[in-house]
């Protein structure tokens, strides 16, 4: 049976009025399903956007120096995919904005009609109700007005990192358009346009979470591959992860690391000190500190660490970057130590720069030049300048800088005082890494007293070499005059009945004895005489040699005494004191002849040496002294002489009034005596000489006498004479003869032992050389006394061999 149109109409319109009714509820449905999947679409968009821009927000923090500098490093990405952002549907709409105050200010252009970002005057205001949630830290969806007004489905979102609102919205009017109209058409039209919106969300949703798993794996290679060693951990230190450059630097594969916690390898924060760290960390009053990390193997290092706080997925960490600074350190360390060095040194240090101008001074340069660092710093050398160096000096310097190399030599600087002082001037150019030279180091030290010194030595020098040449001669001469005297003493005893003869024999023989005297006087200045050194009161000696002096002193010459009462025992010679007092008093007498009101005085005082004497006077040894002071009113001596002053045969005096070697033999003496002897003068003030004699802690004083020597005549003693000289040896024989004595002879050591060994019952004296060949005299006595001890003997030379 067929089924009739009405029927078929009756199916047909219920199968159009179920259609509708299917395609009404489907259309309502699919209306109520698309609005859900709108609004959850809407969500998931702007949920991924808040965290996708807060990961990028805190991966700045961590690196950035400002707020400002963190805030648009960040916004400036957003801004810049914001403008290739695909749009889903007619008037979907993806805003960012942050709150200003009670404004709102947008921070993207906006989509409809080309808008410029806008600012709403008032959170207040009804519109843009889904941004004020998102700024008031709400999160979620709402059907409201947005900043135009329209009346929108609207997904927010909020952004602590950064306190700002995302919100991702769609009109209404475009949601409920596809369902308005009637029909399968509009029911495909709605699936198609669903279809197509799934199909732009997928398309943007995939290509955000593209974008954040490379900006992620971008942060991964930028960490794991730092100079720096990087830490992620809890606030109670356990560590999370770690880059390469950390395990490296504390010698730990990375899961022996992420087992360990920051105070196990940061032995500078134990766990409370770490604790209290972490506190400071949340509160943001911690950005870097210093700490000292220990490696496996137990050695240390320091390091700066910068940290920040971060939250991933809702938990507290800390980003931590630890930078070695060992070597920063050690630079800082040498910086330091040659900063003290400099400050410290003995030697004046400057710096100029490369026109000359003085950056520094140290304070060395303070003491020797007498100008202050803030008199120095920002003139020139030239405040030092003297005149003594001529312009082609300074050019040469100049030249021999400028080509880089080191200059050295002596130059003369004016205090600013005004003295002048020699000094051993360095000057280096200060080179950079490019071979320029940007600098100068000059250093110059004082050598006033090197340059004293240096005088003294050479004068002593000389005054050795006059002194070695004048007893090596001396030696020779007492031969001769041993030889002229022993001759007039038997050619005398010969013409005892020729009166003229005899008084011309006796001048000759004086004449002799005079040059006899002379030579004693070159011996005492060559301290090569023959000494007796005994302890001697030296202020009653002193006494007694003025008195014995007195006499031959002019009357017209006031001459003054002041000894003291202390008898300032030193151990020296009789005879050589009396010399240095006799010929100080007799070269005073000298000075002052012509003077209107002539005077001399002779002071003898106990003295000790004390710091300042001995800055002054660094050759004198430390002790007690006894102070001999001649002092005279006379012509005195010009500066340019005292040099010459001890030196033999040099005299200031007119011809014949002088043979020049009193002083030298004063000289000598003293130095014999280990003491010292010093001259002040200038032309026309007189002179003053200061005599320094070791005093003896203790010793006995005995009083001096002046004996006349007598002649002892022989009762046929037999004497053996020894000596190398020929006519020594003759004349010496005829003279004991013509004593009363035998005389046995021997030109040498050898021989003299022989002589004696088959004389020695016969033989009551030695008289014998010192230096002879083969054997000298001392030797031969020893080994004469290895016979008979007794023996007596006299020594006899032109040396001094005691």
């Amino acid at each position: 049976m067929s089924i009739s149109v009405k029927t078929k109409r009756a199916y047909l319109m219920t199968t159009i009025v179920a259609i509708i009714a299917i395609a009404g509820m489907s259309i309502v449905l699919l209306y109520h399903v698309a609005l859900d999947e709108t609004r959850a679409r809407l969500v998931e968009t702007v949920q991924s956007q808040a965290r996708l821009i807060g990961a990028v927000a805190r991966y700045n923090q961590a690196h950035a120096t400002s707020d400002d500098s963190v805030f648009e490093a960040t916004i400036t990405p957003v801004r810049d995919a914001y403008k290739h952002f695909v749009w889903f549907g007619k008037s979907g709409e993806f805003v960012l904005a942050r709150q200003d105050g009670d404004d709102v200010i947008f921070l993207l252009n906006h989509r409809h009609n080309d808008l410029n970002p806008i600012k709403l005057s008032s959170l207040d205001n009804s519109y843009a109700e889904p941004m004020r949630r998102a700024l008031q830290g709400q999160s979620g969806t709402v059907m409201a007005l947005d900043y135009r007004g329209m009346s929108v489905l609207a997904a927010f979102e909020p952004v602590p990192e950064l306190s700002l609102g995302i919100v991702a919205k769609m009109d209404m009017a475009e949601v409920r358009a596809p369902y308005m109209k009637a029909g399968l058409i509009v029911v495909l039209l709605s699936i198609g346009l669903i279809f197509i919106a799934a199909r732009l969300f997928n398309t943007v949703t995939r290509t955000l979470i593209q974008s954040v798993a490379e900006s992620e794996g971008r942060f991964r290679t930028l960490v794991e591959h730092a100079a720096d060693a990087f830490f992620l951990h809890d606030l109670d230190g356990h560590i999370i992860d770690v880059n390469r450059r950390a395990c490296e630097s504390l010698g730990y594969a990375r899961d022996e690391l992420l087992k360990l916690s920051i105070p196990d390898i940061d032995i500078q924060f134990p766990q409370e000190k770490f604790r209290m760290l972490m506190e400071k960390a949340r509160a943001g009053d911690l950005q870097s500190v210093e700490g000292l990390h220990k490696r496996k193997d137990g050695s240390t290092f320091p390091v700066e660490v910068s940290t920040s706080c971060i939250v991933l997925d809702g938990e507290t960490r800390m980003f931590a970057m630890a930078r070695d600074i060992t070597a920063r350190k050690q630079a800082d360390a040498l910086v330091y130590k040659l900063s003290r060095a400099m400050e410290q040194a003995g030697t004046s240090l400057l710096i100029t720069d490369r026109e000359g101008t003085i950056e520094y001074v140290n304070p060395a340069f303070t003491r020797i030049t007498g100008f202050s660092a803030e008199e120095a710093i920002g003139q020139t050398p030239r405040l030092l300048k003297s005149g003594n160096q001529d312009a082609t000096f300074y050019e040469s310097m100049w030249n021999t800088l400028s080509a880089g190399d080191i200059w050295n030599g002596k130059v003369i600087d004016k205090r600013k005082d005004g003295r002048l002082i020699p000094v051993m001037l360095n000057i280096a150019p200060i080179i950079n890494d490019d071979g320029l030279i940007t600098h100068f180091v000059g250093s110059h030290s004082d050598i006033s007293e090197l340059e004293n010194m240096e005088h003294q030595f050479y004068q002593a020098q000389k005054m050795e070499a006059i002194g070695t040449l004048v007893g090596g001669i001396a030696h020779d001469f007492n031969n001769i005059l041993a030889g002229l005297t022993g001759n007039l003493y038997l050619a005398k005893a010969g013409a005892k009945e020729l009166p003229d003869l005899f008084q011309k024999l006796t001048t000759i023989e004086e004449l002799s004895f005079r040059a006899a005297d002379l030579i004693k006087q070159l011996l005492t200045f060559a301290r090569k005489g023959t000494v007796s050194m005994k302890p001697l009161p030296l202020a009653a000696f002193v006494k007694e040699v003025i008195k014995f002096i007195r006499a031959t002193v002019p009357e017209n010459i006031d001459m003054q005494m002041d000894i003291c009462s202390d008898s300032l025992t030193v151990r020296g010679d009789a005879t050589q004191l009396q010399q240095v007092v006799m010929n100080l008093i007799n070269n005073a007498c000298d000075a002052v002849e012509g003077s209107g009101q002539p005077r001399m005085m002779i002071r003898l005082e106990p003295f000790a040496t004390d710091a300042a004497f001995m800055a002054d006077h660094a050759y004198f040894k430390p002790g007690r002294y006894a102070h001999l002071l001649v002092e005279d009113n006379g012509s005195g001596i010009p500066e340019y002489l005292l040099e010459h002053l001890f030196e033999p045969f040099f005299t200031t005096k007119e011809p014949g009034k002088g043979t020049g070697l009193g002083l030298a033999m004063v000289f000598g003496a003293i130095k014999t005596h280990q003491g010292f002897i010093e001259v002040e003068s200038s032309a026309g003030k007189g002179a003053l000489f200061h005599v320094y004699l070791p005093l003896l802690d203790a010793g006995s004083e005995s009083a001096l006498t002046l004996q006349k020597r007598e002649t002892v005549k022989g009762h046929g003693e037999t004497i053996l004479l020894v000596d190398d000289e020929p006519h020594v040896l003759e004349i010496g024989k005829e003279v004991l003869q013509t004593l009363g004595y035998q005389v046995l002879e021997a030109t040498n050591g050898l021989e003299a032992i022989d002589m004696f060994t088959a004389n020695q019952e016969q033989i009551s004296l030695i008289i014998t050389d010192l230096v002879m060949p083969i054997l000298g005299g001392e030797k031969a006595v020893a080994r004469i006394r290895e016979i008979r001890p007794e023996m007596k003997v006299i020594f006899v030379s032109g040396y001094d061999m005691a």
